[in-house]
């Protein structure tokens, strides 16, 4: 309910507690390695600024294919929220639309799509 979250200013995590813990992780690694502001400090400022913020590089031939590919296998095999719903990993319906953009086309609304010709 957006309009709780709102009043409390709190979240569920994701993920329960590996979200949690997920979270928490990144605040020590991010704040730990910039020396910049912790979650902490920019939720008692009230005001977004100043994060601290990293970026991974992963080098992808370290990834283990079967070990990922066993691990969203058993995440799907989970049970839908309702029956005959889907179990879908965050971003899994972006790359579906990648992945059928790049075999048809990306989708444009004619109109629209005049408009920018005709500029």
């Amino acid at each position: 309910d957006p309009g709780k979250i709102r009043v409390s200013m709190r979240t569920l995590p994701i993920g329960f507690w590996k979200g949690s813990g997920l979270s928490l992780m990144l605040d020590l690694l991010v704040t730990g390695l910039s020396g910049g502001r912790n979650v902490a400090r920019i939720s008692g400022s009230g005001n977004e600024y100043g994060l601290s913020q990293i970026f991974i590089a992963v080098h992808a031939e370290n990834l283990h294919a079967t070990a990922l590919e066993e691990i969203i296998n058993f995440a799907k095999s989970s049970e839908p929220q309702t029956p005959g719903g889907q179990i879908l990993y965050p971003g899994e319906r972006v790359l579906a639309a990648r992945k059928k953009s790049e075999k048809e086309g990306i989708p444009v609304n004619i109109k629209i799509w005049q408009q920018v010709l005709n500029l």
